[in-house]
This record gives structure tokens, C-alpha cells and sequence, in this order.
């Protein structure tokens, strides 16, 4: 079943967490034909570390013509590690949506790839994961067509011990708050729950793992560039309402370690940097802008609450980024 399935990995300023990525789909018990590893622009030297290690494999330089095609500033392929394995180096830190369409485009200009599996780097997959994802996408409905399936994805950090769930494949979206809330977020988890959560309401996928179909991907579109950080995949979600659903399966599990794939992370004390927060704010209120615009004067005046919290918190050098976050969703068209 996974024979027609690409993996994107979108990497920033963790190739060790991406080979560690690639290492658990060599693991498969269906291994994909093409993994794709997207670096966004990292300033640690991730792009060298990649290429040498992937050096063990026969190697192919793209042309020039096609980097540029693709916009990306070099790319390179592998043969002989299970897969096919390309590389590609973004010339700029793109944020998760554009980083992530720069492989989608190259993904979807590859012959027999019907789904793709879109997962961060800083992600372990189950041997059996992808089987249930694309079990969980092909199979009949009656109703709409399944275009995204999801499942359990664990906090990395928690293991050995019982791990902890970041989502039951995804969560809820709030707009009159213009707040989402991840399903058992928080919890140790549990198969059982895993399993009654296929009856919990879902309204988008947890952009760490997510296998999407081709058929979505070209009646949709790509992810939005304008949300750099958070809230992509609820607006892909919203987009495709009335025409695509979103599939749940317990058994798909993805250890996750949030936070590193762009360059988000939180400070100490399990705070949001202000990278993160900035970003979080501004997405919040571009989506309830984009898609219900009605509430979102009454979105906007949160800000005030959010203020307060940062200034409870001794945040102050926060206060002015609110204000931008408000100004620059406010002038986009």
C-alpha cells in the first residue's frame, strides 16, 4: 500500500532529528519508493551534515534549471537506502507551509505518487504507521472522499516511561475564540482511549504527521505561505470543506518532539519563545479573519487578554508584538 506514497520531512536546525526521521522509515513494514528531506534555510549547518551523511549512497546533482524550478537553492538525490532519498535546500527559512510546499511541488511532479506523508523532523514513526494511514485514507466512505488521515502522535520527551499524548491524530477549532484545542492533549496514553477517540469530533490534523492524497492536494492547493507558523492546517481543513474529510486511526502512532521543525521550540520553564508566540498570535487571527471575518473584531479584542497574561508573567518586550501582530493581519488582503 505504500507504493505510491511519498514522505516529506521538513527540517530546520536538526539534521540528527531528520536522519533519526529517515532511520524509522528504513524500519517500514512497507517502505515508501521516495522520502524527501526539505531543509528550511538552517544557520547550524544542517544541509552539510545531511549530505554527508547520505554520502554513503550513490549520489545525483539536479541540474540548475530544475533547482530553479523548484526554487530551491540545491538538490540532490540517493539511491540505495531502501528508497529513494532527496534533498532539497531551501535559500531562505520559508516558515512550515512554504517549506513544506517547496517538497509537495516536488513530490507531486513525481510520477505514481498518489499520497504523501508529511511528517517533521523531529518525529520516530511505528513500523506499522503508514499501513494504517493509508488504510485509514483509502478506504471507502460514504460520503465525501477521505482526503487526509491522521492518527496518535506522542511526546518524544516522555519516553521510556507510559508517553504522553499531543494529539489524538488532531483537534477542535474555535473560531468565535479563534482558539484550537488538541484532542487528549496531555494525557498518558492509553490504546483504549486511543480507540473511543475515533468517535471524538475532529476538525483538522496535527500538522507533525498527516498522509494527504493527491486528489486533495490538487482540488485544494498547498498550505497558505502566509501562516509561517500554526494554524496551517486548520486553514487547509477549512478549505476543503464540502469537498474532503479528515480520516482517524488509532494504530498510526508518531513520537513527536515539539517545536523543532522551524524553529519555534518554547524557553525555559515550557513557555513559548517569542518567535512561537508572535507567530501564534499573528496565524490565530489571519484565520479568523481569512474564514470568518464576522467574528473577527471580537477575536482581535483578545489581544487585550493576552497582553494582560504577558505583563502577569513579566513579559513586557512581548507587548509591542501584539501590537504588530494586530496591525499586519489587519493591512492583509
Amino acid at each position: 500500500m505504500a507504493a505510491r506514497t511519498g514522505v516529506l520531512i521538513l527540517n530546520y536546525n536538526g539534521a540528527s532529528d531528520a536522519m533519526t526521521c529517515v532511520e524509522s522509515l528504513r524500519a517500514l513494514l512497507c517502505v515508501p519508493p521516495r522520502v524527501v528531506v526539505c531543509d528550511n534555510a538552517s544557520p547550524d549547518g544542517s544541509w552539510q551534515q545531511l549530505t554527508d551523511w547520505a554520502g554513503q549512497w550513490p549520489e545525483r546533482e539536479f541540474p540548475a534549471e530544475i533547482c530553479e524550478a523548484l526554487g530551491v537553492r540545491n538538490g540532490l538525490e540517493y539511491a540505495g537506502s531502501g528508497f529513494t532519498l532527496t534533498l532539497l535546500h531551501s535559500p531562505r527559512n520559508l516558515g512550515f507551509a512554504g517549506g513544506c510546499n517547496l517538497g509537495l511541488r516536488y513530490l507531486l511532479s513525481c510520477s505514481g505518487i498518489d499520497r504523501i506523508w508529511l511528517l517533521n523532523n523531529d518525529t520516530v514513526v511505528h513500523p506499522a504507521a503508514l499501513d494504517f494511514l493509508t488504510h485509514a485514507l483509502d478506504a471507502p466512505s460514504a460520503g465525501l472522499p477521505r482526503g487526509v488521515a491522521c492518527g496518535p502522535v506522542l511526546y518524544r520527551e516522555t519516553i521510556p516511561s507510559p508517553p504522553a499524548v499531543q494529539a489524538y491524530g488532531g483537534g477542535r477549532y474555535y473560531p468565535l475564540l479563534g482558539s484550537s484545542f488538541l484532542n487528549g492533549n496531555g494525557r498518558k496514553y492509553c490504546p483504549e482511549e486511543a480507540r473511543r477517540a475515533a468517535a471524538w469530533p475532529l476538525d483538522f490534523p496535527l500538522g507533525a504527521s498527516m498522509l494527504v492524497s493527491r486528489a486533495f492536494l490538487e482540488s485544494v492547493g498547498l498550505l497558505d505561505e502566509r501562516f509561517f507558523l500554526y494554524f496551517e492546517e486548520i486553514d487547509w481543513m477549512l478549505r476543503a470543506r464540502g469537498r474532503f474529510t479528515l480520516a482517524y486511526t488509532p494504530h498510526a502512532l508518531v513520537w513527536h518532539r515539539e517545536g523543532a521543525a522551524c524553529g519555534a521550540g518554547r524557553s525555559r520553564g515550557g513557555e513559548k519563545s517569542g518567535l512561537a508566540d508572535f507567530h501564534f498570535q499573528r496565524s490565530r487571527l489571519l484565520c479568523v479573519r481569512k474564514h470568518f471575518p464576522f467574528f473577527f473584531p471580537l477575536v482581535l479584542a483578545t489581544l487585550a487578554v493576552s497582553a494582560v497574561r504577558r505583563v502577569m508573567r513579566g513579559q513586557w518586550r512581548r507587548l509591542p508584538m501584539l501590537w504588530r501582530c494586530a496591525v499586519e493581519v489587519c493591512r492583509a488582503v
